[in-house]
């Protein structure tokens, strides 16, 4: 299968973009916006930014180009140096224009009040002049400097019912700078206990290559069959593009639980900035008893303190669970899933994140909007049509 083939190219289009009064940048910042399929540039500045996601760099966007979806980058720099940005994903809705999200964005490297409010003035011009009849931001982790902004140019808090969905609004972070005993002792005694039994029963963890791509794809499925829920990414190739791409430049990291020598689960990371981030996880249910999970997480935070990153982050926990442990409040945990119970044991502490914002950009969805009808807007019935919409964009393009 010819991977390369799938993916489009796009074009550079730089060039400066007007304010939100119509007037040009402020003196002393410069506007470009981009479409190159890949941006070392960009990509540097992402991982060193306050905030940044492996979802914000152009290879996520050469990834989802596979399927369909577009990139568009705002990039603001002083001289050489890039001081704030924004990727966007942006996908034809043919006659109704496009639709576009942010995941894990905008971004800067200060909270100067003029950055932040020029990137979020130049991402709004730009979805009304790329036609966005929808657009979606997810700040970053520390994007709470966005929200007072965001809510100036019209965007509201995303109801869960308008998509995309399955946006992480609450995680755990676990902090590496402790010794590796230490990080032990901090987790809970059902953590400890976990790993004793996979140590006894003979469980290793080794590195995945390309060649394990696939039987990991294998296992995350059938993970979702036990659960009940479908596969997200969908598509059966996303995971090879994932790794044909980011793989090279380390960015991304495969860990194998062994019994055996066989496969028994696989956990996807995303090695980035300061961050380790468990991405996905695979597991069949085999072997239960011999705890290989406890294991494999445990293996990942190992390599990842080992290599000098200074978070792991555990990747999400149900919110209203994290408020609790935040604010040390008792928790019912005869009522807390098995996922979340494994989770919260390795002692990580919990991170609540900020909400995704949404906007209509369409003239007749805005109308609506501005006369009282956000209501009908985010009712069950618009919500269903824009997520049918969506998800079969999102889903085009299976290899």
């Amino acid at each position: 299968m010819d991977l390369e083939s799938n993916c489009a190219e796009v074009q550079s289009e730089p060039g400066p973009l007007r304010g939100e009064d119509g007037s040009l940048t402020p003196p002393g910042f410069d506007v470009r916006m981009s479409r190159e399929r890949r941006d070392p540039d960009w990509d540097n500045f992402v991982e060193r930014c306050p905030g940044g996601h492996y979802e914000q760099t152009s290879l996520w966007g050469e990834v989802k180009s596979c399927y369909g979806w577009r990139p568009l980058r705002i990039i603001v720099s002083r001289g050489k140096q890039i001081l704030a940005g924004v990727h966007v994903l942006t996908r034809s809705l043919g006659r109704w224009g496009r639709i576009g999200y942010v995941m894990r964005g905008p971004l800067a490297i200060s909270s100067d009040p003029e950055q932040v409010q020029l990137i979020l003035e130049q991402l709004h011009r730009a979805a009304a002049d790329e036609r966005l009849a929808y657009l979606v931001v997810v700040p970053p982790y520390n994007g709470q400097i966005f929200e007072p902004g965001l809510n100036r140019l019209g965007f509201r808090k995303k109801p869960n019912v308008l998509p995309p969905g399955g946006i992480v609004t609450a995680t755990l972070l676990l902090d590496l700078s402790e010794d590796l005993q230490n990080l032990k002792t901090r987790m809970k005694k059902r953590m400890r206990g976990n790993l004793s039994r996979a140590t006894r029963a003979g469980v290793t963890v080794r590195e995945g290559t390309g060649a394990d791509v696939e039987k990991f794809r294998e296992l995350m499925w059938a993970l979702c069959e036990r659960r009940g829920s479908s596969p997200t990414p969908p598509q059966r190739d996303f995971f090879e593009h994932v790794w044909r791409i980011f793989q090279p430049l380390g960015f991304v990291r495969l860990f194998v639980a062994e019994l055996k020598g066989c496969a028994i689960s696989a956990l996807l990371t995303f090695p980035f900035g300061d961050t380790v981030s468990a991405w996905k996880i695979g597991w069949a249910g085999d072997r239960a008893e011999s705890s290989p999970n406890a294991m494999l997480y445990w293996e990942a935070i190992r390599w990842s303190k080992c290599n000098g990153y200074h978070y792991f982050n555990i990747v999400q926990i149900e919110k209203g669970l994290a408020r609790k442990l935040q604010q040390g409040d008792p928790v019912d945990w005869t009522a807390v899933d098995g996922i979340s119970l494994n989770k919260v044991s390795f002692g990580a502490s919990p991170v609540l994140l900020p909400e995704p914002y949404y906007r209509f950009y369409h003239p007749l969805l805005r109308t609506f909007a501005q006369a009282g009808g956000t209501g009908l807007i985010e009712s069950s019935v618009v919500a269903r049509l824009i997520g049918r919409l969506w998800n079969t964009l999102d889903s085009r393009g299976e290899g």
